[in-house]
């Protein structure tokens, strides 16, 4: 009898159009599908399948039509999504861990109700002392409470584990049309230290030449667009998207949450930059920053405002050969670090 997994995430497998949700499970839980099904698995998934509107809408092609589309194809259409009320018998249940939010304790009968904490609580509920039970902890929300309520769990994140299509595999022509200096695809999300420190002097300096991708628009962002007027906004974007947003952007910044930066969590948005056409830019108060970025693209926080007015104008004089092989460069670096192989081994081990 083959091998079984439960694979339960909450996020889009497609290029997620005509959608408003931030997620970025397209850039890298294919490889983890298809890594299980090549290991001769059969992979299941949670209830609910998200990309079937898109898909009857757009068809296969088209859906997965922004990067390696046979692959990802694949992945999608290997799933099995389960019936929570006749659940499968598996070997493993892999959980990217959901934790308590505004929209997932709200009253069910609310539009706004998310079912990610209901679908993992039922899936905890039959599966606990069972079977194998890895959580992956892409958000470092597996709490303490969390560890002593199921202590025979067996959690791993990023800093353990490599997540990822192989980048070398799947880089893009270079832009040499710069029309920005930084373009950052994310939310606030516990950033507002790092966007204050990084981003606000770059948004002044640079007038109209820090872009946004979010949930910035939203009316409750007002305080903030108002606090940082000279940052360009834009609203939530799909993987679809990600091309025309950042390949003809300089850098991508690296910000995140204090957290990510003093345990060194590096999250699979390094990667992305790279392979939508453009080069990540680090900063040194992130732990452990040079294993994945080379000191020409690591800012010096201690002389913040010289050094980054040192790194761009080093950018910007590069010539297109210069720029294809320092993006190559940051390819090689971070190969290892995003190889699929890697989770494979940590999660059945």
């Amino acid at each position: 009898m083959k091998k079984r997994i439960l694979y339960n995430f909450w996020g889009y497998l497609s290029n997620r159009y005509e959608i408003s949700a931030p997620d970025g499970n397209a850039s890298y839980s294919p490889w983890i599908i298809n890594s299980f099904i090549d290991h001769g698995y059969d992979v299941f998934a949670g209830p609910i399948d998200r990309d079937k509107p898109i898909i009857d809408k757009y068809g296969l092609e088209k859906s997965f039509s922004t990067f390696m589309t046979e692959d990802r194809i694949k992945a999608y259409t290997n799933l099995q999504f389960v019936d929570l009320e006749n659940l499968p018998e598996i070997d493993i249940l892999l959980l990217e861990w959901r934790f308590p939010t505004i929209y997932n304790t709200i009253e069910e009968e609310d539009s706004s109700f998310c079912p990610d904490l209901k679908i993992q609580n039922k899936l905890l509920d039959h599966y606990y002392g069972k079977v194998k039970i890895v959580v992956l902890d892409l958000d470092l929300n597996f709490s303490l409470s969390d560890k002593i309520k199921y202590p025979d769990i067996r959690c791993i994140s990023q800093e353990d584990v490599s997540l990822g299509a192989p980048i070398e595999s799947l880089l893009p022509e270079m832009s040499i049309d710069i029309t920005k200096i930084f373009s950052f695809v994310g939310n606030e999300y516990k950033k507002m230290i790092d966007i204050s420190r990084k981003v606000d002097y770059v948004s002044n300096k640079y007038k109209g030449l820090v872009h946004f991708y979010g949930n910035w628009t939203r009316e409750d962002k007002k305080p903030f667009r108002d606090a940082y007027p000279n940052i360009v906004y834009h609203g939530r974007i799909g993987i679809g998207e990600f091309s025309e947003a950042m390949s003809d952007s300089l850098v991508v910044p690296i910000l995140g949450t204090e957290a990510y930066r003093k345990r060194g969590f590096m999250t699979y948005r390094i990667a992305e930059s790279l392979m939508f056409g453009s080069i990540p830019l680090g900063f040194s108060d992130f732990k452990n920053i040079r294993e994945f970025l080379p000191e020409e693209l690591i800012v010096d926080m201690n002389e913040y405002e010289i050094d980054i007015e040192r790194k761009i104008s080093y950018l910007l004089n590069q010539t297109y050969e210069q720029r294809v092989e320092l993006r190559d460069k940051v390819a090689k670096m971070i190969a290892k670090r995003f190889s699929i192989e890697n989770f494979y081994t940590e999660v059945t081990k």
